[in-house]
């Protein structure tokens, strides 16, 4: 039966039709005396328009009386009107809901399609087959989010419902037309309904796109920081009206079929938004998490820090791209030397002779970035360890880690005396010491609060990987910043050269630059927020190629070029063409916001990577590059620069099990030192250090370590501890 859209009052018809269908009189509700549906006489243009402007009765005549028969009469005789079924009109509004929802779901996907890709979506852009995927991939992930956002509205509502038909308070003996007339197919047609008015923002935002931000150093304070905020990834403008503004326009439109208070329809877009995006997002994230449902493209905001960082460097165009082509050539004969060499071209010493190095052994390490080690720690002392790890996870079967179901591989751990012992151990201490003394300063003194020589320790955790299976959850990427690597001002100075096409001139080592460099902009767990000379992790069991160990590309001046001006650069021909390699396929370009091989993941913040890929970065040839590290045993360390690619291999061939700790080398910085303050704080209290995500609390685990487990003071220097009396 259809309703007043005034008042919601059950009404026998909305109007009546004499002889014509030009010739009707509307229907006047008998309970507020308005004329029951007004909309009847109005032009879809007038429906679309007060969709989007959210007017209560558009939605009640679009959801309860469309397709309503009339009363007729002809020759003064009232006709008998067949009106449909109950059952008849809740089909035709499941066919509306797939006629209306299609559409709608292809509109949004475009939109966020030509947000994510500016330079696919521009009139005079052509359709290539990259354009096409991407396209594709959008919708299907846009169809996804919105199949779970409708599944999570529609459980809540019968929760809802359900619990509001059985408190005494809330329970009528007549319930009003509205809930009489409820039915779960109008959950989704409203929701499409009151999608419009987001997208019909959103297309807003496709068309105006500010080129410039305003001047921060002037106007009030406050318009500063709200420009700020509406600046940074958290608080974007899409993610607002999308998030936010979507939402609202959500619970209005709930508000029309849910004879409910605002606090419930509220509860209710939570609950779907919650769905939507622990779908989205998958697994709880941790540094091993998969790097699946990801988004490689950035806000169109990025597009204008490469025209700032092309302005504050001068003939950027022209020397950009003479460097562009001078490294792709020597990156042709440097990657098919790595691909020759295998695990030999990795660099590899002994514990004792380190102070004995050679000059040329030396520079061999820094231009590759990766050294091994070896017995650094005794075999059974270092087996040991591993028996003590094996031991507390027993006692301890709540300890978190990957995979979730069946026997972890990869442990959630920062605590357990096994790795207090490691990173305190005087051997470990001293490699790191000497690594760390790898890097320079530009005067005869370190800078103010600065000590190379002095070691501090970096709670990280550590795996016993099984043979068998596959791990493709850490394919080649770099640590140490993000997007930060051209955002943030102090760590772009670490690549100043690359930038201004001297890429040669580029020195890893320098100190200065990475001391204030802020590689954690937007606080994202498992995004180090410490200076790390190199990372690194002490071998526990025997491990080797094909055997769930480390690969590296081994040339970090350039990888760090080729990485730092990829962005600068489109191919001319398609990703997959076999002249991808030529430089004359790639065009200089600061139109699009990609800043390839960086990319945000559903539901979390900030950005991951840099990912470099064969499709994004072909000229690298990681599929041929990326090389394992060679064989090792217990007590063999292995340390690579924190600009190094790095990977996992994903299959595991051996006979048993791939077992490491790990421990970076980070040095004595002010800002080091803080954080090794604040890291202090979550060894006594047994929970994850600041870097990482909150898991089980310490209090619930049998066996961690205590301070007086460290009783060198070398050891409890490093971890920030007093030193014991007399040591």
């Amino acid at each position: 039966m259809p309703i007043c859209t005034t008042c919601t009052a059950a009404v026998p018809f909305l109007y009546t039709v004499y002889d014509s269908k030009s010739n009707l009189r509307l229907h006047q509700c008998e309970k507020c005396h308005s004329f029951a549906d007004p909309y009847v006489e109005h032009d879809s243009f007038i429906l679309l328009l007060d969709l989007i402007l959210l007017k209560r009765d558009v939605f009640r005549h679009l959801l309860y009386n469309r397709g309503t028969n009339p009363r007729k009469y002809v020759d003064g005789v009232e006709v008998n009107v067949e009106r449909p079924t109950s059952q008849q009109r809740e089909r035709n509004r499941w066919k509306n809901v797939f006629r209306f929802g299609g559409p709608l779901i292809f509109v949004d996907a475009f939109i966020r399609w030509s947000h994510l890709h500016p330079s696919f979506s521009t009139v005079s852009a052509p359709l290539t087959d990259a354009a096409v995927i991407a396209l594709l991939k959008t919708v299907a992930g846009v169809l996804i989010e919105t199949i779970t956002f409708h599944s999570g509205v529609i459980c809540a509502c019968w929760a809802v419902q359900s619990l509001l038909d059985r408190l005494p308070f809330t329970r009528h003996d007549k319930p009003s037309a509205i809930r009489q007339e409820f039915r779960f197919s109008l959950i989704p047609l409203t929701l499409f309904y009151s999608s419009l008015t987001k997208l019909f923002l959103l297309f807003l935002l496709t068309i105006w796109r500010p080129s410039t931000e305003p001047t921060r150093s002037s106007g009030s304070l406050a318009a500063r920081l709200g420009w700020q905020q509406l600046s940074d990834e958290d608080v974007d403008r899409e993610w607002v009206v999308r998030n936010v503004l979507g939402g609202m326009s959500a619970g209005f439109g709930l508000r029309v079929i849910l004879d409910s208070h605002p606090i419930f329809t509220t509860l209710i877009i939570a609950a779907g938004w919650v769905v939507k995006t622990a779908a989205s997002r998958g697994p709880p994230s941790s540094s091993f998490c998969t790097m699946s449902n990801t988004d490689t493209q950035l806000p169109p905001r990025f597009a204008d820090l490469k025209r700032e960082i092309a302005s504050a460097n001068p003939n950027f165009e022209q020397n950009l791209t003479r460097a562009w082509g001078e490294l792709l050539v020597e990156l042709e004969k440097a990657t098919s030397d790595i691909a020759a060499q295998g695990s030999s071209y990795i660099p590899q010493v002994h514990f004792a002779d380190l102070d004995k190095l050679t000059a040329e052994q030396i520079a061999d390490i820094k231009r590759k970035g990766t050294v091994v080690i070896r017995d650094v720690v005794d075999d059974d002392k270092a087996r040991g360890w591993k028996t003590s790890l094996e031991e507390f996870v027993k006692a301890n079967p709540q300890v978190e880690g990957w995979p979730e179901t069946g026997a972890k591989q990869f442990f959630q751990l920062y605590w357990t005396k096994a790795q207090i012992e490691a990173r305190a151990h005087p051997n470990m201490l001293k490699s790191i010491a000497w690594l760390n003394n790898l890097y320079h300063t530009n005067g005869s003194s370190p800078p103010e609060g600065v000590d190379l020589s002095t070691p501090l320790a970096y709670a990280d955790r550590f795996r016993i990987r099984n043979p068998g299976g596959v791990w493709d959850r850490h394919p080649p990427h770099v640590d140490g910043g993000s997007i930060e690597r051209w955002e943030d001002e102090k760590l772009r100075v670490c690549f100043a050269d690359i930038l201004s096409g001297a890429w040669r001139n580029h020195d890893p080592y320098a100190l200065e630059p990475r001391l204030e460099a802020r590689t954690s902009l937007y606080n994202r767990p498992n995004q180090s927020s410490v200076f790390r000379t190199f990372q690194g992790w002490l071998a526990i069991s025997k491990t080797g190629p094909h055997q769930g160990t480390l690969k590296v590309f081994p040339s970090l001046i350039l990888s760090n070029a080729y990485i730092i001006m990829r962005p600068f650069f489109r191919p001319i021909v398609p990703l997959g063409s076999p002249d991808i390699l030529a430089a004359k396929n790639w065009v200089f370009d600061l139109s699009s916001s990609e800043f390839p091989g960086i990319f945000t993941r559903a539901g979390d913040r900030g950005f991951h990577g840099p990912r470099p890929s064969d499709e994004l970065h072909p000229h690298l040839l990681l599929n041929q590059t990326m090389t394992s590290i060679p064989d090792v045993n217990p007590g063999d360390t292995v340390f690579w620069h924190c600009d190094v690619v790095h990977a996992v291999e994903e299959e595991h061939t051996g006979a048993e099990d791939s077992a490491v700790m790990y421990i970076p080398a980070v040095p004595l910085t002010p800002v080091n030192a803080s954080y090794i303050e604040k890291q202090r704080a979550s060894f006594a209290a047994g929970i994850p250090p600041p870097d990482y995500p909150v898991a089980t609390t310490g209090v619930d685990f049998v066996g961690l370590a205590t301070e007086a487990d460290i009783v060198e003071s070398e050891g409890r220097r490093a971890m920030g501890l007093p030193i014991a009396l007399g040591a």
